[in-house]
């Protein structure tokens, strides 16, 4: 194991390789976490993310997994810290332009949240050079539990009006999904 982690200490490998994790083993730990951060659990999946950064840092959805806990937690310093992790490590995914662009959609709602509207634009403007977007919107929807489950939608209009969360209300009608 002692070369592994040469190379983790180089620079040239994640800890999670080295110690043998499969990507189905972090993605299983992701998939726990999140369904912890959604069922209103957000310091047990900030443990977890922890982890799963420690093992990978350059997973962008791991930073921002643990900055959705740091903000649910009240704590928008390291908030904010994991979400420019994301980004920076989004920045660097190889024709991942739109995990860049969920990403920087994720930061804006964060920023606009604490009132920092100039960042929150300057996150907009970013997503629409990059983003692939095509029509009026650029949408992320989450919670989607098929078509009769509820579900949220957050919104960027393409002149690069961010929709904020509550502008949007959680569907729960499952006739009009």
């Amino acid at each position: 194991i002692e070369p592994r982690l040469e190379q983790v200490a180089r620079g040239f490998a994640s800890l999670a390789w080295a110690l043998g994790y499969q990507d189905r083993e972090l993605i299983a730990l992701f998939q726990n976490a999140m369904n912890l951060l959604d069922t209103g659990h957000p310091d047990r999946a900030r443990r977890i993310f922890i982890a799963l950064v420690t093992l990978d840092d350059a997973v962008p959805v791991f930073h921002l997994g643990l900055a959705t806990c740091y903000e649910a937690l009240g704590d928008r310093r390291r908030a904010r810290r994991s979400y420019d992790e994301a980004v920076q490590r989004a920045r660097g995914v190889r024709d991942g332009e739109d995990i860049l662009a969920d990403v920087l959609l994720r930061r804006a709602h964060f920023f606009n949240r604490q009132g920092r509207r100039d960042r929150a634009q300057s996150d907009v403007e970013e997503l629409l050079r990059v983003a692939p977007v095509d029509g009026t919107y650029f949408l992320r929807v989450f919670g989607f539990g098929g078509a009769t489950g509820p579900y949220t939608v957050e919104a960027l209009r393409a002149d690069g009006e961010l929709c904020a969360d509550d502008a949007f209300e959680e569907n729960d009608d499952r006739f009009n999904a």
